[in-house]
């Protein structure tokens, strides 16, 4: 799921992505959002998802770059990001 994602359909075509591969499961639940100006916000949450029998329940914060009332970029980072790279690898079985 790394990379890089630009524009409204390759948004969209990966959270399509991760709703196939884990069966709809995948939900992030926001606890927190903060914003400091008009050009930034924080969302602080919690991801979950179950693949393959596998489940992944990790705490993320998400880092938004905002330009008006549109998102230029985001920045995901998780509590424990090699658990999310096992759970998302080909190896999990894709």
């Amino acid at each position: 799921m790394a990379g890089e994602y630009q524009g409204e359909e390759a948004i969209l075509g990966l959270f399509e992505r991760m709703n196939r591969l884990t069966n709809g499961t995948y939900k992030f639940r926001s606890s927190r959002v903060l914003t400091s100006d008009d050009r930034s916000m924080v969302v602080c949450g919690h991801s979950s998802a179950v693949r393959r029998g596998r489940a992944l329940e990790v705490d993320a914060v998400h880092v938004l770059s905002l330009r008006g009332n549109r998102i230029r970029e985001i920045w995901i980072f998780h509590q424990n990001q090699d658990q999310v790279d096992d759970f998302w690898t080909d190896s999990a079985g894709s």
